[in-house]
């Protein structure tokens, strides 16, 4: 196949919504190639970075928390080591130039500050593991990106 990105936009109904760009271990060049033959055929992308990993299960360890008296708020991820184990894919994804059709959606504003990442808003737990979203944490995080996916922003 000479060109997976026009096969793919071939199958694509017209005036169908969203495409999927994901970022992967094999390198940032094919990444880059898809996003612009994306950006080329006029098509809007959104670019996802990485959720920040806590490095434990936040759920479990909060109801510890809790259990013990203490705010399960208080369980939180150093920023710096966030952004450390996330920078291969985040340089990754940095190095796409600009484009006005080209989103790019960066968890770690709404869950990080300068020094901590947070794993527990207004009581509840926004992650089910180490790593992943819970149904809750998706729901505040896509309120805030809300107007952006819809192009509002």
């Amino acid at each position: 196949i000479k060109n997976p990105s026009e096969v793919f936009l071939a199958e694509r109904q017209p005036g169908a919504f969203g495409s999927c760009v994901t970022a992967s271990l094999e390198g940032s060049r094919p990444l880059l190639l898809e996003v612009q033959a994306l950006l080329a055929a006029r098509r809007r992308v959104v670019l996802v970075y990485p959720t920040p990993e806590t490095g434990y299960d936040s759920p479990s360890a909060q109801a510890r928390l809790h259990r013990g008296g203490q705010n399960p708020a208080a369980l939180a991820r150093p920023a710096v080591l966030v952004a450390a184990h996330a920078r291969f894919a985040t340089e990754a994804l940095d190095a796409i130039p600009p484009d006005p059709r080209l989103v790019r959606l960066r968890p770690v504003i709404r869950l990080c500050d300068a020094l901590t990442c947070k794993t527990y808003q207004d009581g509840t737990p926004l992650y089910r593991d180490d790593n992943h979203l819970s149904l809750e944490g998706a729901r505040w995080l896509l309120e805030g990106w809300r107007g952006a996916i819809l192009g509002r922003g």
